[in-house]
């Protein structure tokens, strides 16, 4: 089994946000640095908040930065409707082969059409 040395970026974000040109290169860049060997970017909002934007030249940065440095990457987002999760799932795969999810929030556990509720069942 292997174990991954990973940080979440929301920490390190906020501590270096107003920092002229840091972006999720900028991230990977200084998480490799220390010695890290993955990373954590959270998708959380309609703009995949940590990423910056949706636009695909954007995701191959990162997919081609992270093969460089052999970083391994998870993503969080919020909700578990299936259409979501599917595009979340083609953004992980886009950025690298080596992603996985965390911190799924479900919106209501109870709505019969959210995954969560399905797998709790």
């Amino acid at each position: 089994m292997i174990i991954d040395l990973a940080v979440h970026c929301f920490s390190m974000w906020h501590h270096f946000r107003h920092a002229p040109g840091f972006d999720a290169i900028a991230y990977i860049d200084r998480m490799e640095s220390l010695g890290f060997t993955g990373i954590n970017l959270s998708l959380n909002d309609e703009n995949y908040r940590h990423l910056g934007g949706k636009e695909p030249e954007r995701m191959d940065r990162v997919r081609e930065r992270l093969a460089r440095s052999g970083l391994s990457l998870e993503i969080d987002t919020s909700g578990t409707d299936p259409a979501h999760l599917r595009t979340l799932i083609g953004v992980a795969e886009r950025m690298s082969r080596k992603a996985g999810f965390t911190q799924f929030k479900p919106h209501d556990f109870r709505d019969p059409g959210n995954l969560y509720y399905e797998v709790r069942k």
